[in-house]
């Protein structure tokens, strides 16, 4: 008997394209969510492997069919769906037909490889015991909204041993794996700062109180106090900026207020918490010095990504199989951005890491850049990691 050929690479690029035409923001996906379901569908899956989760989310299950080899054990591999509020610039014949938004963050090309994945997973089932399972989690909305927590909520890591999941990464041409174990992505804190004065006209300075001032103190104070942490600061540990101020409208009048907005991240809880504490004090006392009135807020949203140690060796030594020895590093790592993978690890041990995905050696456009490219060659051995290494940790593969 020739065994059915599941995997096939044109059919995932033409997914991906589709759904980089067809665009979704957060919570939206709904019609990303769908053609997910019908490619799942043409390659064997069938309802009752799959929940609906988390408004547009989707989990599906994966079962082997050898014969059981001892307990249960469950992997589950995410892509997010969702894409940004970016007109595309891109010089390709399959741009985004919705103006206002795109996949300036390759979410469509993880979607499509996930999709690669199952392919080779359902190809070989004959192969996995079936006490074991792969969980496949398509996720909405990780750019602002975090939709891992939702998914988490409504069960999707129920019965789950451990999760992993990928990011494209423009900075590197397509071929290599960037990981490392521990905290690879920093925890970020939303900072909102509201200053109230006292509005009026600037020919009676008597009878106003300028918030201005203090918003430019405490813009300097910042940069001081992170500036403080000393090598931490300096070899990028921790990181506070506050790009947004807006106050007042026009050029012959004194706002009521001044309105700053920022944010901090850092690896370290111990350090996001020491800079809230000492930031708080600094805007406080600024804010007394000129009299006027202070509201912040400091919200800790996505925790840091941390990495476990032995998902990180698997991801490691599988990856050297299939991306070669010299391409497994950890390039870049950690790196100060944010990710609601984060919430995942939280819960399990995992890995995650980052898939290069330029067309060139270098110099090719980053993630949001409305110029971004993802290269579709990267599908194939994507696809085959994540494949293996449910494998291997099944046990059907050994080390």
């Amino acid at each position: 008997m020739v065994e059915k050929k599941l995997f096939d690479l044109d059919k995932l690029i033409e997914f991906r394209r589709h759904v980089h035409q067809y665009p979704e923001l957060a919570f939206e996906e709904f019609n990303t969510s769908a053609k997910i379901v019908e490619y799942l569908k043409s390659i064997g899956i069938v309802d009752s492997q799959i929940r609906r989760i988390a408004k547009t989310g989707l989990t599906v299950d994966i079962k082997g069919k050898a014969e059981p080899s001892g307990s249960p054990y469950m992997i589950a591999f995410r892509a997010d769906m969702d894409c940004l509020p970016i007109k595309e610039l891109a010089d390709i014949d399959y741009r985004s037909k919705k103006e206002d938004r795109s996949h300036m963050c390759g979410h469509d090309g993880h979607c499509a490889w996930l999709l690669g994945a199952a392919s080779k997973i359902l190809e070989n089932l004959d192969k996995i015991p079936s006490d074991k399972t792969v969980r496949l989690l398509f996720q909405p909305a990780e750019e602002a909204l975090g939709g891992a927590f939702p998914m988490i909520q409504e069960g999707c890591l129920q019965d789950v041993n451990e999760v992993y999941g990928a990011h494209c990464e423009p900075w590197g041409k397509t071929g290599e794996i960037y990981i490392k174990d521990g905290p690879i992505q920093a925890q970020i804190t939303e900072i909102n700062i509201t200053i109230f004065g006292k509005g009026g006209h600037i020919c009676a300075p008597e009878t106003f109180i300028d918030p201005l001032p203090a918003a430019i103190e405490i813009y300097h104070a910042n940069q001081k106090l992170i500036e403080s942490y000393g090598d931490a600061y300096k070899n990028r540990q921790i990181v506070a900026k506050l790009p947004y101020l807006h106050c007042g409208e026009v050029a012959n009048a004194i706002h009521d207020r001044a309105v700053m907005k920022g944010d901090m991240r850092s690896f370290s809880e111990e350090l996001t918490l020491d800079f809230k504490s000492k930031f708080q004090t600094i805007c406080e006392k600024i804010c007394q010095q000129h009299d006027v009135k202070l509201q912040l807020e400091l919200e800790t949203s996505f925790p840091a990504v941390i990495n476990s140690k032995k998902e990180t060796e698997v991801v490691i030594k599988i990856g050297k199989e299939v991306y070669g020895e010299d391409k497994v590093s950890d390039t870049r790592l950690p790196n100060l951005g944010a990710e609601d993978f984060s919430f995942y690890t939280r819960y399990l041990p995992g890995a995650y890491f980052f898939l290069t995905t330029g067309l060139k050696e270098t110099e090719n456009p980053d993630y949001h850049s409305p110029h971004f490219v993802f290269d579709d060659s990267a599908i194939e051995k994507a696809s085959e990691l994540f494949y293996k290494i449910a494998l291997h940790q099944f046990g059907v593969i050994k080390s």
